[in-house]
């Protein structure tokens, strides 16, 4: 029997490949034969970087640059293909998953340092971007990583704006004279974990990283008085621009002023591991996700590799840290069964020991329950 092991990471507990390599070991306990692959994947948010390096070779660098509330922090990014391309995680410079609730505020939250480890990566010769946008803390929509790169944010009194979502508002004019000009020859690919459109980023994201009814009403002023402008500026309508409301509308930003190409991340990372082929030899799928919930049918990687499979008829489950409640499982669109950990003290540990040997007994129960006897070898 072949079994392709596709989960993404559980956040703030274990990476995707832990998850995978968990799985794959309560599998084995229960059918020590089978064959089993591992596919850590990411849909743009966190785990992105392992991912791709997971697929493209590479390695990791570290830099100094601003993080989510202006202090100076350290990040990992990547360089792939021989020094010719960098992978920007912007979950590492700006991420949700590790920030306590709070603490978190997304009316000041910045992507500053996206805009930074871009302008490191263009001085070491890089012309190539890959850049995952999802799992921020941030609703900005990208303004911060624009004005590192050098676009001038004004206010009527012809003041910068200070950092966050919530100085959108203010925005009078956008200066984009003093753009790096290096950014012309530069190519991006901006990895999406949602197909939300600019215009309902807000509404759909805002509340889980921190902000209250009143600041996400002022967070939509933002967004609209913010689209309107650029509109004018650029002669084109990005207010419902599928993907456009990823990593807090950053999506939006990177593909209008630097011509980036927006794609849903687990795609592109499926597509790199060659899934398809080997999906298409496969008995079934082991998905996995830290919570399973509305945003995962958002095209989220989960979503996206339950189509594959069923496409091709091919039985799907899941083992997930939780489930929303009152969610209802998408059994009709192919999942087979869901596991859930449940257990919040499970879920929020930092024992990575203690989630693996959760995982690994859930994926011998999986084995155990669902598969056929002729599967299992008599165990």
């Amino acid at each position: 029997m072949r079994c392709l092991i596709v989960p993404q990471a559980f956040k703030g507990t274990a990476s995707a490949m832990q998850v995978a390599a968990a799985i794959q070991d309560g599998l084995l306990r229960a059918f020590p034969t089978i064959e089993s692959h591992l596919f850590p994947i990411a849909d743009g948010g966190d785990g992105t970087l392992d991912a791709l390096l997971f697929a493209l070779g590479g390695s990791e660098r570290t830099s100094v640059v601003t993080g989510t509330f202006g202090a100076q922090q350290e990040v990992v990014w990547g360089i792939a293909e021989e020094g010719r391309v960098a992978i920007i995680e912007m979950a590492k410079v700006c991420g949700l998953a590790n920030l306590p609730f709070e603490q978190r505020n997304p009316m000041n939250a910045t992507t500053f340092g996206v805009g930074e480890l871009i302008l490191e990566a263009l001085d070491r010769g890089i012309r190539k971007f890959i850049v995952g946008i999802g799992g921020s803390a941030t609703q900005d929509c990208g303004m911060g990583a624009l004005q590192a790169l050098g676009v001038l944010f004004k206010d009527q009194k012809g003041q910068s704006l200070p950092f966050g979502g919530g100085a959108l508002t203010s925005l009078a004019d956008l200066d984009l004279s003093h753009l790096d000009s290096r950014l012309k020859k530069a190519s991006f690919i901006l990895l999406c974990d949602v197909s939300t459109p600019f215009s309902k980023s807000a509404n759909m994201y805002a509340a889980q990283k921190g902000a209250t009814s009143w600041q996400i009403e002022e967070l939509n002023r933002g967004f609209l008085h913010f689209a309107n402008i650029v509109e004018k500026k650029f002669d084109r309508s990005v207010l419902e621009l599928p993907c456009g409301g990823a990593g807090g509308g950053i999506g939006m930003a990177l593909h209008t002023f630097l011509n980036g190409k927006m794609i849903l991340g687990t795609d592109y990372i499926l597509d790199l591991s060659a899934f398809d082929e080997a999906l298409y030899k496969s008995d079934c799928v082991i998905i996995g996700e830290g919570k399973f919930d509305e945003q995962t049918l958002e095209n989220k990687g989960p979503w996206r590799v339950l189509q594959r499979a069923k496409a091709k008829g091919i039985p799907v489950f899941a083992i997930v840290g939780q489930i929303q409640q009152g969610f209802n499982p998408p059994y009709a669109e192919g999942l087979t069964a869901i596991l859930p950990l449940h257990s919040q003290e499970i879920i929020n540990t930092d024992r990575l020991s203690d989630t693996w040997s959760h995982i690994a007994f859930a994926a011998e129960q999986l084995m155990r329950i669902y598969l056929p006897k002729n599967f299992r070898g008599g165990h």
